[in-house]
């Protein structure tokens, strides 16, 4: 089945080129200014594909247009991932954009809904069944639309909470005795023999003999960060700012932090930005996911965790403003307190199904992998 006969019966919804980037941004901006209440407005560069290039090859871009005005949209991208050892194609939906209109509401459900049920039927979706969304949980729009089933059919699941671990400040104390090696660089095949093992059990693992080049290809300035103990590889990580393809800005800071940062920024050996003034793009150097030798305990792996942001701190201070990192509630390994400053978002990870799939569903305790840095 091709895409072109579902949408055939949806006049209303449009397949976005790379023509239709200038209107795409348009209205993807000025949605985000009407949301500039939750403090956090995304943006994206001269491109909106650029992010899309960067999560996946393969991606659809929909919207809804109603007397020449784009209404609504969306965007899916799909890349290779593993299920209970399977290799599957997983979809990721994001970039979700509603009008609060009538009719745009209406055609937007039963379209996704036929989208869903089509999907494995559909050369262009490479007939996927796995799809998921991370969702704020204090965006109460989208909990509401499309958590509390307002779509016949649809099922939002919430297979993973997570915290994003901002840490926006250091105090010049409380550094952590190295026992750590740690090296930044591309990785040996031994090296990405080890990410891709630990890829393979986690829910939706990326296929990762695959990705890494494509990573390499498209991530500007990605960097691997390989961590040894006696010369044993102990874990993998990366880190990745997305500044040339998407950035964030905050539309106000509680009084608390921006007076912290202000005056601690002062201070010598304080490792604190200047407080951002609102509606200026943040550097936001992205921490990605862990990959820890299979042994290790939990202790260990927050101890990894901690000497990589110190590393960070001592290394790289000038590249960022914030470091981000998106801990699962199940894996619980972000360091949180003294000497570090950070402020703390609550968000989900939800697997997102028709009725009529017939696929296995995460669990809560399912480890998962997930990269904050492509919402």
């Amino acid at each position: 089945m091709k895409l072109e006969a579902l949408l055939q019966a949806y006049p209303d919804v449009k397949l976005a080129t790379s023509a239709d980037n200038v209107k795409i941004l348009d209205f993807y901006h000025q949605t985000q200014l009407n949301n500039q209440k939750e403090g956090v407005i995304y943006k994206r560069k001269d491109d909106f594909f650029a992010l899309m290039k960067a999560r996946s090859s393969q991606y659809l871009v929909f919207y809804i247009e109603l007397d020449h005005e784009i209404k609504a949209m969306a965007a899916i991208s799909y890349r290779l991932g593993f299920v209970e050892g399977k290799v599957e194609t997983i979809g990721y939906l994001g970039d979700l954009r509603v009008s609060l209109h009538k009719k745009t509401i209406k055609i937007w459900r039963k379209f996704y809904k036929d989208l869903l049920k089509a999907s494995p039927e559909l050369e262009e979706t490479s007939r996927c069944r796995y799809y998921f969304s991370a969702l704020m949980h204090t965006n109460n729009k989208s909990n509401v639309s499309l958590v509390a089933g307002r779509i016949p059919e649809v099922e939002y699941k919430l297979i993973q909470p997570f915290k994003m671990h901002n840490y926006v400040g250091k105090f010049p104390f409380g550094i952590m005795k190295e026992d750590y090696k740690i090296l930044q660089g591309p990785l040996t095949q031994k090296e990405k023999d080890f990410v891709s093992l630990d890829q393979k059990k986690k829910f939706f693992g990326l296929d990762f003999v695959n990705e890494y080049e494509y990573r390499n290809n498209n991530w500007k300035d990605l960097v691997y960060i390989k961590i040894y103990q006696e010369d044993k590889l102990v874990a993998i990580t990366s880190t990745w700012n997305s500044r040339d393809v998407k950035t964030i800005q905050v539309t106000g800071l509680s009084s608390t932090l921006k007076l912290a940062s202000n005056i601690l920024s002062l201070l010598p050996g304080f490792k604190f930005k200047k407080a951002p003034e609102p509606k200026t793009d943040l550097d936001i150097l992205y921490l990605n996911q862990f990959s820890f030798k299979a042994d290790l305990d939990l202790k260990s792996k927050q101890a990894i965790f901690k000497s990589v942001l110190d590393f960070l701190y001592q290394n790289h201070f000038q590249d960022f403003q914030t470091i981000s990192y998106a801990n699962h509630e199940n894996e619980n390994i972000a360091f949180n307190g003294y000497p570090y400053f950070s402020e703390v978002l609550e968000m989900g990870i939800y697997q997102i199904s028709h009725d009529s799939f017939d696929i296995k569903k995460g669990h809560l305790s399912d480890p998962l992998s997930f990269d904050m840095q492509l919402v």
